[in-house]
């Protein structure tokens, strides 16, 4: 586990760090509709004016929509960071994968530093044709 997060870390630090600092901003700034809800029931309850209200509620409205659009931006950046990992250790995989023979059985020859095995290169895969026989194959 520690080879991927060794992997990940340096691939996409800026981007978490990024992710980080955005969770942090929605964690402290979801409290505000919370305190927006406690200061309209107050005026409620107290008979105040009620341009006061309609101020409160237009703030609400306003720090609910901001704080759901943070959130749908965090979990936007969120997964375009796993696509972008997922995208750039399959590129990973598959330069290592040309580099090797492509007659390369698993042997200790096909190991890198950290013992994982490297993934050989395999034919295309082969269908059957619509010959009557069945015994023609086609590449696809």
């Amino acid at each position: 586990m520690r080879e991927l997060y060794a992997y990940v870390w340096p691939s996409s630090a800026s981007r978490q760090i990024v992710l980080i600092i955005l969770a942090i901003i929605v964690a402290v700034l979801a409290t505000a509709p919370l305190e927006l809800q406690r200061h309209i029931i107050n005026t409620l309850a107290g008979h105040e004016k009620v341009e006061n209200l309609v101020w409160l509620c237009g703030g609400y409205l306003i720090a609910a929509l901001g704080i759901g659009g943070l959130k749908y931006l965090v979990n936007i950046k969120s997964a375009g960071l796993g696509e972008f990992m997922i995208r750039a250790l399959r590129e990973d995989v598959l330069r290592r994968a040309a580099a090797t023979n492509s007659d390369a059985t698993l042997d200790e020859t096909s190991k890198n530093k950290s013992g994982a095995f490297l993934l050989p290169r395999f034919p295309a895969k082969r269908r059957r044709s619509a010959n009557s026989s069945g015994t023609a194959f086609q590449r696809r």
